[in-house]
């Protein structure tokens, strides 16, 4: 459930725009108030949902900042929006545990979509934090807990393994450098065994030693270096920048492994991760191959954005039947299939036959055209030279269902 965007300012253009940028960049709800008696009422009205807030410091009603405090105070987290940001102003906003400030300015909408839209994924992002001082580690949780990341904490680099044992969803490690047991530049190589940079952000953190500190956690496979003490606004722009950049990592590798409109796997991911599997398990698997059926009438009938719609929808019905069972991807066209291992034999069968029926079942809907659409299945599985000599098998009973009639598995 995406979070309601609470946009507390005066100016109704300002407001205005606020709104509908987030609205329309990232899809969200939100709500406008202009004084502090709305501010009030729109925060009863929300009690118990997921809100943001992003709030000017002065307010009709509320012109020192009690807006602010007034959501925070209420549990709310909290952008703050200001006109300048004198030294003086600057340090009490961030005494007051808020998410962040912006100052206004012609990036303002950019920055508030981009920060609004990082607090949305944080929450699914889980950070550990390794370090023998409960004094930094309660200091680095503050900020992280502010960005809304799940945090994890560790005393040393041998708790630190433990958690990521626990926890391997873990996506970024902050260290400290001096720890006992096992300290940070220790803790990196032994992390470095088992996640690339790609998978796993690692950033260290000292206090102690001189300029060669950074190079030294670098070299030894950090992403980034960050020396203690340090301001909050950089804090959360290194920690943002180094998840940032996982996320991009993990977007090329997705275009370079999916087929674009289905979000299945493609041909190539598909056979370069079956013929590996396929040898480790001396030569026996099962295939699956998927024809729809008269598609090639369908875009005739229909046009080709309707042919994408039924692709789309039929891809959905993978995922969600077969999934669980082995690799799905898009070979082509209207072809799809599935590798699996052959102790899955049985419950491929199964779930082949809850997806033919689901196929037939599912109506796909082109602006006021329903579409019904049927599949075609050749199932092979056994011992072969290669996963290709199986998908041929697999051809030779797709044919067969067809020509007796379609919509069937044989095999």
């Amino acid at each position: 459930m995406k979070p309601t965007i609470l946009v507390i300012e005066s100016s109704e253009i300002q407001a205005r725009m606020i709104s509908e940028t987030l609205s329309g960049s990232l899809g969200l709800r939100t709500q406008k108030v202009h004084n502090f008696e709305q501010l009030e009422g729109a925060v009863t009205a929300l009690s118990g949902q997921d809100v943001i807030a992003i709030s000017n410091l002065q307010l009709p009603g509320a012109v020192v900042g009690e807006a602010v405090d007034y959501c925070l105070d209420e549990g709310i987290p909290t952008i703050v929006l200001t006109s300048t940001i004198e030294p003086e102003l600057r340090t009490a906003i961030l005494k007051k545990q808020i998410v962040d400030y912006i100052v206004k300015n012609s990036h303002s909408f950019d920055q508030i979509t981009s920060l609004v839209d990082r607090l949305i994924k944080n929450a699914n992002i889980s950070v550990l934090i390794v370090d023998d001082s409960q004094l930094f580690r309660s200091e680095q949780r503050r900020l992280l807990t502010l960005q809304k990341f799940n945090v994890y904490e560790a005393n040393d680099g041998l708790e630190a393994l433990e958690r990521l044992n626990q926890h391997p969803e873990i996506q970024m490690v902050l260290t400290d450098l001096e720890m006992p047991n096992m300290d940070g530049l220790v803790l990196t190589n032994e992390l470095r065994k088992v996640f690339s940079k790609e998978k796993l952000a690692i950033m260290g953190l000292s206090s102690y030693g001189d300029n060669h500190t950074s190079a030294l956690f670098i070299k030894n496979g950090a992403n980034d270096f960050l020396r203690k003490p340090f301001l909050q606004e950089e804090f959360n722009c290194r920690v943002q920048q180094n998840i940032e950049l996982l996320e991009y990592i993990q977007k090329l590798e997705k275009a370079a492994h999916c087929d674009y409109l289905t979000d299945l796997f493609n041909r190539r991911y598909f056979f370069d991760q079956t013929s590996e599997r396929f040898q480790q398990s001396g030569n026996q698997a099962g295939v699956a191959m998927f024809d729809l059926d008269h598609f090639k009438q369908v875009n005739d009938t229909y046009g080709h954005e309707a042919g994408d719609v039924v692709l789309v929808t039929f891809s959905d019905l993978l995922k969600k039947h077969l999934d669980s069972v082995g690799l799905v991807a898009r070979l082509g066209g209207e072809e799809f299939a599935i590798y699996f291992e052959k102790s899955k034999l049985e419950l491929a069968r199964f779930a082949i036959e809850n997806l033919r029926k689901a196929t037939e079942d599912t109506p796909v809907f082109f602006g006021d055209q329903e579409i019904k659409v049927t599949v075609s299945i050749g199932l092979h599985h056994g011992q072969g030279e290669s996963v290709d000599q199986l998908l041929a098998e697999a051809d030779k009973n797709l044919y067969l269902a067809k020509e007796s009639g379609r919509n069937r598995c044989i095999g």
